[in-house]
């Protein structure tokens, strides 16, 4: 996770606020960086399931204000 004090002045006051940031390994990858973890897969490593779930966890992320997404051709499918 990546995380930032970002100052901006709203009227006279000078407001900080945190960026914050999501690293997509484990969603890309989910058998190689989360090893032990299998039961969180359920153990359905099929594919489209696990694109749904990432689905998920991006959509809720979204929602939650990130706006910075780390991805890389190293993390799978991500």
């Amino acid at each position: 996770m990546f995380h930032q004090t970002t100052e901006f002045n709203l009227g006279e006051a000078v407001v900080g606020r945190k960026r914050l940031g999501l690293g997509l390994a484990a969603l890309g990858r989910p058998g190689y960086i989360n090893l032990g973890h299998a039961a969180d897969l359920r153990h359905d490593y099929d594919m489209a399931a696990m694109e749904a779930r990432a689905h998920a966890v991006l959509d809720a992320a979204w929602a939650g204000g990130v706006r910075y997404f780390d991805a890389a051709r190293s993390y799978g499918a991500a």
